[in-house]
C-alpha cells in the first residue's frame, strides 16, 4: 500500500496522476466551446467535472510539493 511506498515512489505515482489530470482538464477546457452535449456529457454536467478535477489536481500538486521538499531535506 500506501504506506510501504518510498517517498520517490509515491512522487513518480503522484507525477503520473497530476498528467493524467492535466489531460482530462485540457479536454474539458477544450470542449467548453461546444455548448450541446459531447462524449463528455453536457455543459453542465462537463463544468461540474471539470471543477473536480481541477480541485483534485490542485489537491495533489500541493501534495506533490510537499513530497518534494520532504525529498529534499
Amino acid at each position: 500500500g500506501v504506506f510501504n511506498m518510498t517517498v520517490e515512489e509515491r512522487l513518480e505515482a503522484l507525477e503520473k496522476e497530476i498528467e493524467d489530470l492535466e489531460i482530462r482538464v485540457k479536454e474539458l477546457e477544450d470542449s467548453f466551446s461546444i455548448p450541446g452535449p459531447t462524449p463528455l456529457g453536457t455543459l453542465q454536467e462537463r463544468t461540474r467535472i471539470y471543477n473536480e478535477t481541477k480541485s483534485a489536481l490542485d489537491e495533489k500538486t500541493e501534495r506533490w510539493l510537499i513530497l518534494e521538499e520532504k525529498a529534499g531535506e
